[in-house]
């Protein structure tokens, strides 16, 4: 009988139980994102033990790109710690594929990784150098592990074993502050007092290459039942795809040997764990069941759903005690790595083989995808020639909605291996067990139909791969390598935007009142297009147009310098936004946001905020304000021209005077 996954995991951390806090203990299970799974429920259940996770490594076999930074960092991480000392024996739990690969010794995991602290004497631009040299990518935006930004008045920093991007802030040369903030709203969290930088790259292997064990001397082993299994299984799947890197493995010979060397113990053991959520009286069948554990002096763990365990903790009272660790489900609670985009031109049946049957090791599921039903053949007959074994659905546009609806619930059920289909797949399937997609004649597809078909894998705890292939024979145009190395460039969290920005910049924006997609929004200048715009869906909704903001020259520089906001598009895109706003109360809270993410506002800024704060109040005054020639501001000599439907002249003079008085 099939277990349920949760079930499973209460199995696992049982046990654990008897073993945690005595000596080191190494859990290995059969299946990699299980091991992710199991350390975030050990983590709750054990709160006094370190609990690790060694991942296996997130690249194709044969891949020269090598992991993802987060990938390796996370690996580095748990070795690191591994070797570290411990007030309390630490747990190391990990998947059979971790264990195919070899390591450098544990004496190459000892550099620490950098540290930074409120008040310490740093070089921003040293720092990112520094990170970028243990593997940081540089970016732009930074919202995603391993990710380092420009050093300007402040250096954004997504380390590889956090979980909250930082932003660190300088003054006189010395930290003056260090926020957690929000990748997706750029906008600060919280403030903390320390933050550490963990290591993106791993150590290079050398000829005498250690096994992952090595990194766990005198630790109890534990061993799932199915690990073995599965284990042989990826040893052969990477042998057959890879067989050059045969010293990056570690063979069945040198793994039986070193786990011979260790106290070695079946992990799951005793009767199959007893299931309650669906007996006709769950509540009094799990307290009976409490109570023989109970009067026996064992340990319970209870498991479930986030639901399920509300429903049974609500209910239990008295019976559970206080301090009774309830695990609930975790199984969603990962972040989706972003899908990592391969282009391979043309067809390569290897790349391809080697992608579906490494997902199908992993126990995942996998999408192949054509621009045309007519193409569904070929591709179909190459499936069949490539993995033989893989069960594969056909799903297109031409098929009956109940014959279409039957075949892609099947495929979310597990029932088959590959989804072929036709670009059904980018109107909103989610199957989170489906991270590997190979897009077949993808430069018959726009980008933005690309960029959503990518967006079906990478949907849950492991890292998508997205492999795009032209049709044999084609050779690709300089336009058309253009486009798809967008994809490339931008795979981070939110890139539809810049790649949709990049597509606009390739084809033009078209005439804002006309059919013609040649214009270019340069060509009218940004302010006012979305003054045009703006009026344009005010009247439509029927309302009046707000009147114009007055036109203010101060004499002095009013900007947003370019070394301090030192990403461009993040310039333009606060120059979008100071467009937009349309009161005072919310470009007080601009400015704030402006000071969150890129520090201390120089002076330009300060006057390019005044200069819109007294532009918006004039307005509201029933105040246009029109500089003569040569005239400024603050020399008081102004043109003003009254609205009729404003309050009386001598108000808005007065007030005109203190925001004139306020901005010299």
């Amino acid at each position: 009988m099939k277990v349920a996954p949760l079930v499973r995991m209460a199995d696992c951390l049982l046990g654990m139980a008897a073993h945690v806090g005595k000596a080191p203990l190494v859990v290995l299970l059969s299946a990699d994102h299980d091991a992710e799974r199991l350390a975030l429920l050990a983590r709750g259940a054990f709160p006094h033990i370190p609990v690790l996770c060694c991942p296996a490594t997130d690249a194709l076999p044969g891949d020269s790109a090598g992991a993802s930074a987060v990938n390796a960092g996370q690996r580095v991480a748990a070795l690191t710690a591994m070797g570290a000392p411990h007030d309390v024996p630490p747990i190391l739990i990990c998947g059979a594929g971790a264990t195919i690969a070899a390591y450098p010794p544990p004496e190459a995991f000892v550099a620490q990784p950098p540290l930074v602290k409120l008040g310490d004497q740093i070089d921003l631009a040293d720092l990112r150098e520094q990170l970028i040299a243990i593997g940081y990518r540089a970016d732009e935006r930074i919202d995603e592990p391993g990710e380092v930004g420009d050093a300007g008045a402040v250096l954004n920093v997504y380390p590889v074993d956090a979980q909250r991007p930082v932003r660190i802030e300088l003054e006189d040369g010395r930290v003056r502050s260090l926020r957690l903030y929000d990748p997706l709203s750029q906008t600060t969290l919280e403030e903390i007092e320390r933050a550490s930088f963990g290591i993106a790259s791993a150590p290079p292997v050398p000829k005498d290459a250690a096994t992952l064990l090595a990194h766990a001397a005198g630790a109890m082993v534990l061993v799932d039942p199915g690990f073995a299994k599965a284990r042989a299984r990826l040893l052969d799947l990477a042998k057959e795809i890879d067989p050059v890197a045969a010293a990056l493995r570690i063979s069945a010979k040198v793994w039986d040997e070193a786990l011979s060397e260790h106290a070695a113990q079946p992990l799951i053991e005793g009767a199959d764990t007893p299931r309650f959520a669906g007996k006709r009286r769950p509540i009094k069948a799990l307290k009976t069941c409490l109570a023989a554990e109970h009067d026996a002096g064992r340990k319970v763990v209870i498991a479930g759903s986030v639901r399920d365990v509300r429903f049974f903790a609500r209910r239990l009272g008295k019976l559970l005690p206080d301090d009774l660790p309830v695990a609930p489900s975790l199984i969603d609670a990962l972040a989706a790595d972003a899908a990592r985009v391969l282009v391979e031109v043309p067809i390569d049946e290897v790349a391809v083989r080697a992608a579906l049957l490494r997902e199908n090791a992993r126990g995942g599921q996998s999408f192949v995808v054509v621009p045309r039903i007519d193409d569904l053949p070929a591709i179909q007959e190459l499936l069949a020639k490539l993995v033989p074994d893989l069960e594969v659905i056909t799903v297109h546009g031409k098929m009956g909605s109940a014959e279409a609806d039957e075949a892609l619930i099947g495929f979310a059920g597990r029932r088959e291996h590959i989804l072929l289909a036709r670009s059904i797949t980018e109107t909103g399937l989610d199957v989170p067990r489906a991270n590997t997609m190979v897009i077949a004649g993808c430069d018959r597809f726009g980008v933005g139909q690309l960029h959503q078909l990518r967006g079906r894998v990478g949907r849950s705890a492991r890292r998508g791969h997205v492999l795009m292939m032209s049709a044999p024979g084609t050779a690709l145009t300089e336009k058309t390598r253009a486009r798809l190395n967008q994809l490339v460039t931008h795979s981070a969290l939110g890139a539809g935007f810049a790649v949709a920005a990049n597509d606009l910049d390739m084809r033009g924006a078209g005439d804002l009142t006309g059919d013609d997609q040649s214009g270019h929004l340069k060509l009218i200048g940004l302010e006012l297009y979305q003054t045009l715009l703006t009026h344009a869906l005010r009247q439509l909704a029927g309302g009046e147009p707000a009147p114009p903001l007055p036109k203010i020259s101060t004499g002095e520089d009013a900007l947003l310098p370019d070394d301090w906001i030192v990403d461009s598009e993040a310039r333009i895109a606060a120059y979008v936004s100071l467009a937009r706003i349309d009161d005072t109360a919310e470009l007080d809270r601009f400015a704030d946001e402006l000071e969150d993410r890129y520090g201390a506002l120089p002076a330009p800024a300060l006057t390019l905020l005044a200069t819109q704060r007294l532009a918006l109040s004039a307005r509201d005054a029933g105040i246009a304000l029109q500089p003569g020639a040569g005239q400024r501001v603050s020399d008081e000599r102004i043109i003003a021209d009254r609205r009729p439907d404003t309050r009386p002249i001598e108000d808005a003079a007065n007030a005109l005077d203190a925001l004139i008085g306020d901005a010299a």
